[in-house]
């Protein structure tokens, strides 16, 4: 298979809290994902994502995109609320991992979904955003996981244009 573009792979480790989440609730701190689009083009595709869970917890959750920095009214370890203009003007798209996803090793875990194809445009360059070509990240729970601070890690292939 022959791909044209510049491929990249962004990992970040959100902050957790040590306290049992709930299903539908924040997880952990906002992620940015840096230089995830080529500034001359500031498009792409999300390929691949994968979790490594520290803590063996094997949780569904949702990893949500956006191409700005979007305004949360929910912390972690509290229903995620985002409001419908900033889903609406900032909302990527998400992917989502079911607890039979996971792969157990002896002290970790890890799922990957692969082929994801989700198209990215980074938003134009802002005070938060100064480069344009930077996604962000935040985990939504689909569980009731008990996590360690910095038990998940995030990696996002990304294929530029």
């Amino acid at each position: 298979m022959e791909v044209d573009g510049k491929a990249k792979l962004l990992v970040a480790t959100p902050t957790l809290d040590t306290a049992i989440y709930a299903s539908g609730d924040h997880l952990g701190t906002l992620m940015t994902l840096s230089n995830a689009v080529d500034a001359s083009s500031d498009t792409g595709s999300i390929m691949s994502v994968t979790i490594i869970d520290g803590a063996s917890q094997n949780a569904a959750l949702d990893v949500l995109f956006f191409n700005s920095v979007p305004t949360l009214t929910s912390v972690d370890n509290a229903a995620l609320s985002i409001s419908d203009s900033e889903m609406a003007s900032k909302f990527i798209g998400a992917v989502s991992f079911a607890g039979g996803d996971y792969k157990s090793l002896a002290v970790n875990s890890y799922a990957t979904l692969r082929t994801v194809g989700l198209f990215v445009q980074a938003a134009s360059p802002s005070s938060v955003n100064p480069t344009g070509n930077n996604i962000y990240a935040i985990l939504q729970s689909r569980g009731t996981p008990t996590y360690a601070a910095s038990s998940l890690t995030l990696k996002v292939g990304i294929l530029q244009d």
